[in-house]
């Protein structure tokens, strides 16, 4: 599966954020960001996701930490996407202008 889910800052979940010490604490992530899902593995109630962290590495949590995308996000990531493919084309057509010279 590949796609976007939203980490979330749902009261509930401070505790594994906040140093608490009865709780395994998650870290290289920010609460509230969008990140690139690699892989879901389904356990059954619960499902483990598999995304890309804040250090550019895997890293897997479980499916409760996350939640869908709004369509405030989705505008988001759209517009970012849109910025790094309008980036990347520049890019490119720069590369073949200089290459032709």
């Amino acid at each position: 599966m590949n796609g976007f889910l939203k980490l979330s800052e749902k009261n509930y979940l401070d505790h594994y954020f906040d140093k608490s010490v009865n709780y395994d604490q998650v870290v290289n992530v920010t609460r509230g960001k969008i990140y690139q899902i690699i892989k879901v593995i389904g356990y059954g109630d619960v499902e483990d996701i598999i995304f890309i962290n804040d250090m550019g590495e895997e890293q897997r949590l479980a499916d409760f930490f996350f939640e869908e995308l709004t369509g405030e996000d989705i505008k988001c990531l759209e517009q970012t996407c849109s910025s790094e493919i309008n980036s990347n084309k520049a890019r490119v057509l720069k590369m073949k202008y200089t290459h032709i010279r």
